[in-house]
């Protein structure tokens, strides 16, 4: 695979980002494997199990709330996090692979 992941630590699918607010999870949808909020606070990600990363304005105010869709994994998200200056997002997948948005 040339988007192998070696060496980077794998997290269970079902776990959420520790860094977003559980009730994150109620305000979207429940096909989303992982979240996390941006360190400004105002961006809410979240990998979903098809996929896609997904970007909402925080705080989610509806549950069909606009966002922006990318695609890139070929399999469900397992992890998504924002660096720490809001620059980039990494995302890995079921697949193996991550990917530095």
């Amino acid at each position: 695979n040339a988007w192998g992941a070696a060496g980077l630590a794998t997290t269970p699918c079902t776990a959420f980002a520790a860094s977003a607010p559980a009730a994150a999870a109620s305000a979207v949808s429940s096909a989303f494997s992982s979240l996390d909020r941006s360190p400004e606070g105002d961006v809410l990600l979240a990998g979903d199990t098809s996929g896609a990363l997904r970007l909402f304005r925080w705080p989610v105010r509806e549950p069909a709330a606009g966002h922006r869709r990318y695609g890139g994994h070929g399999a469900g998200v397992c992890a998504v996090s924002f660096s720490y200056d809001d620059r980039f997002v990494v995302s890995c997948g079921r697949h193996g692979a991550a990917l530095l948005w």
